[in-house]
Parts: C-alpha cells; structure tokens; sequence
C-alpha cells in the first residue's frame, strides 16, 4: 500500500515537472519572440495586431495591392523603348520607299514610335487607332467619306480627306474602314496606339 502511494506521488511530481518545464518554455518563446515589440504593447494595437478578417481586409490587402501598383508602374513594356526615337535627326538623302506590307502584331496598350517614308500609308488593321504626328514629318488624311475623316482630339475638329495633319495633336482613327494617313515628307515620325497596318 505504501509503495504504490509512494508511486502515486512520483507519478504526480514528474507530471507537475512536466506542466511546469511546458509552461516555462512556452512563456520564455513568447518573450523571445516578442523582444523587437516594445514592454507595453497592447494585444490588438498597431504594434501587437490580432490578426482577423478585418484587419486582413483593411491593412494587410491595402498594402499588398499597392506594392503590386507600384511594380507594375515601374513596368515597361519593350515596344514603349522606341519612343526614344521621337526626336528625329533630320534626313540629308531622300531614302529609298520599298513596297511593304507591315502589321502590327498585335495592338499596344503603350504608345509605339514608327518611322515612315513618304508615299507609305498607315490605316487601322482593327479596332481604333490613336496617332500623333511628331515635328519634322507631314501627313495628310485619307477618307472616303465626305463628312467622316480622323478626329483632332486636341481641338475636336475633324480633319477630312486630304487635309494636313497637325504637329503633336491627339489624333484618333475610330474604326478599320481604310480611313488612315499619307505620309508626304520624306520622313515622319508617327506616335501609334492599337492595332495598325502600313502600306503603300
């Protein structure tokens, strides 16, 4: 009888060991852990954040989307590197015109730079077409409408067949229906957003 009391107690010392070494490891990994956060942090400030639904919702996503804004700001796509070309250097010889047929592969959401050589013809291949002629180059409107030509988005004119486009205006082409430009001088420079073709 006493032995099996005797067993009794060491079994009930070793379980409070036990209880005592979990309960102390656990409290000194909480105090290690929480060493970078200041002695007075309270449970559920900005420096000790429960974390729940809400402030997943109204902190953390917030933070994570503009961290994904701002990479994709610094984002480049590698057609927009061609509007360093935008300044031209001015042409001593009349180049040689070959007959092409060039369309865009696909349209871009960022404005690409073309240069054009005179008696080539720029139209939209689909959708609309924004363009903007650059100094140095001149340009005149195709249309085979009497009323209908490409909007001066600048001005809100619309300039009809035949007339000269304007210099670094805001110019739109809204639908593949062979509206487009000839170029006239012997280079242009043609800013271009969406889906193109060029011709002769």
């Amino acid at each position: 009888m006493l032995r099996n009391n005797n067993l009794k107690f060491k079994l009930i010392l070793v379980s409070l060991a036990f209880c005592l070494v979990l309960i102390l490891s656990v409290f000194l990994g909480s105090s290690v852990t929480g060493a970078d956060q200041p002695a007075n942090a309270a449970a559920g400030s900005a420096d000790d954040p429960i974390v729940t639904l809400s402030y997943i919702n109204k902190v953390f996503k917030p933070q994570i989307e503009q961290l994904i804004s701002d990479k994709l700001k610094d984002f480049k796509p590698a057609a927009s590197t061609s509007t360093s070309a935008s300044t031209p250097a001015p042409a001593t010889t009349e180049p040689t015109i070959q007959n092409t047929y060039i369309m865009s592969d696909a349209a871009s959401s960022s404005y690409i730079v073309l240069e054009l050589t005179k008696g080539q013809k720029l139209r939209v291949k689909s959708g609309s077409l924004e363009i903007i002629l650059r100094p140095g180059g001149v340009a005149t409107v195709i249309s085979d409408y009497k009323s209908q030509g490409i909007a001066d988005l600048t001005t809100g004119d619309e300039l009809l067949n035949g007339k000269s486009l304007p210099i670094n205006h805001a110019l739109l082409i809204p639908r593949a229906d062979g509206r487009g430009i000839s170029i006239t001088s012997v280079i242009a420079y043609i800013m271009v957003r969406g889906d193109y073709e060029i011709f002769e």
